[in-house]
């Protein structure tokens, strides 16, 4: 029939006296064996190539053939592998999983092969994770023959599942969950909702346009939205909405989204979306509470300042620009703009309190000062605020304070302790701060008639009190001050003594002073000026004759 065989051939030669009479031959058919053989040799090969570690183990459960896979997955060599146990690289458990998966491939209807997972020991190095995919090898009979499988390294995918498992346990412990959207804005995914975070009953939005549960006042915001995103899809839109629960009430979500329709993994508008209800619900409170403040604020004409202490810009309200009769936008947002107003006489003592406020030596900044008006004129100001925030190192960085209008009142206490001081009689009031020079804060208007001088010279720090005094008389007024500064003085009155006017004319002046106190110390004093010029001339006449 033209077939070709595969003879195996032995010929013996026959001898008789030394000679080759015949040739006696047998031949035998190996075609099928030489098939078998390369076919062999063929899976041999296939196995050698692939990536999994490949083992056969024979009826007692021992190795007989491994590849170079197994070699290099477990770390022991050809020779020591081939005749043991699984033990060798596999524990108690994982040795008892494999015996009774292979009960399972010999029971009556049992699978044809098995996958399952096991950990085996390296000869070096931490334990494998693999998957081993075995089965029974053919036989007949009731004869078992062994076992053939392979080992896959699975660590890579294990690691991935474990990240995955993670993810989902933080997704399903967070106070988010997610949405996709495809690109008509209907839901495609929605993760878990967390109950015990969120105050609400979660619905399942899957299928459903995400508008349908949108408030009807954002809807045009979401609409506008989606539009944005599909027109930008490297950009994160984050915005507000309320959504319906499945209970009727509208609660705030801040929903963070991102255009992932070119992403094969999302396929979709990836949303994440937060409860933030309680959070508008306070800024709905602080918002009122605002308005009432600002309320308060503008119905006590109060001027409130907010200063950052690292750049000293601050921020300033109209009151405080319009309580010293400026517009608004004529003040600019420096601390400069507080600092070049205040009265010379009155900085040092303002920025000294302030001092002592920023090194914790006292609850609150609260002082009066002047400030200089608009036109020009002194106005007192009642200064007070507080340290608001510190860096963490403990270095203060805010202070809020606010400025309060007590020029009336302080107009007021100065009318009516210079109608005390007239009660006396005729006299010349004055009140300086207890500061040196002696700066002059108040004179009444008939200064002019004694000093020569319009009374507000006096008031812009341009002539001090110890200046008016006669150089000769001096040392002696100021000795008698420091001697009546006692806790037991209130009052007291000078000898006589000599005061120069704006036209260099002498005269006499008998002064009675009231000294003021706060918090025990003397901040001023207040005093009125008799002119006994006259007076003491009579007596001069008086003693010449």
């Amino acid at each position: 029939d033209g077939d070709e065989r595969l003879l195996d051939v032995t010929i013996t030669p026959v001898v008789e006296n030394g000679e080759v009479r015949t040739l006696r031959g047998a031949g035998h058919d190996i075609t099928d064996r030489k098939a078998r053989r390369e076919e062999l040799e063929q899976y041999e090969t296939i196995i050698e190539a692939l990536t999994d570690a490949v083992y056969v183990l024979d009826e007692n459960g021992r190795f007989t053939y491994i590849n170079d896979e197994f070699v290099e997955l477990t770390g022991y060599d050809r020779e020591t592998i081939l005749g043991s146990t699984p033990s060798l690289i596999k524990d108690d458990d994982a040795v008892e999983e494999a015996e009774h998966r292979l009960g399972q491939l010999l029971s009556h209807q049992g699978p044809e092969t098995v996958t399952f997972e096991v950990t085996i020991q390296p000869r070096d190095g931490e334990p494998i994770a693999c998957a081993d995919h075995m089965g029974v090898l053919p036989y007949e009979g009731e004869e078992f023959e062994g076992s053939v499988g392979t080992l896959r390294d699975i660590t890579d995918r294990k690691e991935r599942e474990q990240k995955l498992k993670r993810q989902h346990e933080i997704i399903k412990h967070s106070s988010n969950f997610f949405l996709i959207l495809n690109a008509d804005g209907a839901v495609t995914y929605q993760s878990p909702v967390p109950n015990s975070l969120l105050e609400f009953e979660p619905q399942n939005l899957v299928d459903e346009s995400a508008s349908k549960y949108v408030h009807p006042e954002d809807i045009e915001l979401l609409q506008s939205d989606l539009e944005h995103l599909l027109q930008h899809p490297d950009e994160l839109v984050v915005s507000e909405y309320r959504l319906r629960t499945q209970d009727g009430q509208w609660r705030w979500f801040e929903n963070r989204a991102q255009n992932k329709l070119d992403n094969p993994l999302i396929e979709g508008i990836l949303v994440s979306a937060r409860d933030i209800t309680n959070r508008k619900t306070r800024e709905q409170e602080i918002q009122d509470l605002n308005e009432r403040l600002e309320l308060a604020i503008d119905g006590a004409n109060l001027g409130v300042w907010d200063w950052d202490m690292r750049t000293d810009d601050v921020e300033l309200n109209d009151n405080w620009a319009t309580m010293l009769g400026y517009e608004p936008d004529e003040i600019g947002s420096h601390i400069d703009e507080w600092e070049h107003r205040v009265h010379p006489d009155d900085r040092e003592f303002a920025e000294n309190t302030l001092n002592e406020h920023i090194a914790g030596e006292t609850e609150y900044y609260d002082t009066e000062h002047r400030m200089r008006a608009a036109d020009g004129r002194w106005k007192w100001i009642r200064d007070v605020g507080k340290i608001f925030e510190c860096d963490e190192d403990g270095n203060p960085t805010r202070a809020v304070g606010i400025h309060i209008d007590i020029n009336e009142r302080k107009t007021s206490r100065a009318l009516e302790e210079e109608r005390d001081m007239f009660a006396e009689g005729p006299a010349v009031v004055f009140k300086w701060r207890e500061a040196e020079g002696w700066p002059i804060e108040y004179v009444s208007d008939n200064v002019e008639k004694v000093f020569g001088y319009e009374s507000d010279v006096f008031e812009t720090g341009e002539i001090r009190s110890v200046e008016l005094i006669h150089e000769e008389d001096r040392e002696r007024v100021a000795r008698e001050v420091e001697s009546n500064s006692d806790p037991e003085t209130d009052r007291f009155s000078h000898d006589p003594y000599r005061v120069v006017t704006a036209d260099d004319d002498v005269r006499w002046v008998l002064d009675h002073t009231k000294n003021i106190r706060e918090n025990g110390e003397i901040t001023h004093r207040l005093g009125y000026l008799v002119d006994i010029t006259e007076h003491k001339q009579r007596e001069s006449e008086l003693q010449r004759q």
